[in-house]
């Protein structure tokens, strides 16, 4: 009498569930050592008409309110509208 075939073979169009564990286990490793870089990029995207917010230190200002004032600059030439 014949054996049957496990049910997680390695058919074609199937990945079998210890790769898809290994790329899990590793995907999750990757994002844990990302969480811990204190590396951090920004950059602001109004250059022209910066908002500034303030408040008094050690308050909670900017939970509730955003208060703002913007900059008197000179007009610049926006090289986007036609």
């Amino acid at each position: 009498m014949d054996r049957p075939q496990p049910v997680l073979s390695c058919q074609p169009g199937f990945i079998p569930l210890q790769r898809i564990c290994r790329l899990t286990v590793l995907f999750l490793v990757i994002i844990h050592c990302c969480s811990w870089s204190s590396v951090v990029w920004s950059f602001n995207l109004d250059i022209h008409a910066p908002i500034f917010k303030i408040g008094p230190n050690d308050s909670y200002f900017g939970f509730a309110v955003a208060e703002h004032f913007k900059v008197d600059r000179p007009e610049r030439k926006n090289f986007f509208k036609h």
